[in-house]
């Protein structure tokens, strides 16, 4: 699996948000050891969490996508991987 199958890994994961963040941790952590990066993490980690089956979770996202859109540097915000696995945890409850 790669980073662009995100939207693939995510059910193959019974949809667990920390589970695809992780992947995606380790797979830039690959990327970086290997002295490479990877321009379109932030699409495929959209990509990858809009495939959660939740409605609430896909709004939230939706709308850290149309920041990163309107030019927030999400990838910078170390904790936007953690605020989206909280907000996936707390639409389940």
């Amino acid at each position: 699996m790669t980073l662009s199958e995100l939207n693939h890994y995510m059910p193959s994961v019974d949809n667990n948000v920390t589970t695809l963040n992780e992947f995606v941790r380790l797979q830039l952590n690959a990327l970086t050891a290997r002295g490479e990066s990877s321009s379109v993490v932030m699409v495929n980690l959209f990509k990858g969490n809009l495939a959660a089956p939740d409605e609430e979770f896909a709004t939230y996202i939706k709308q850290n996508k149309n920041d990163y859109e309107e030019g927030q540097d999400l990838k910078q915000d170390a904790l936007w991987v953690c605020k989206a696995s909280v907000e996936f945890s707390d639409s389940k409850s």
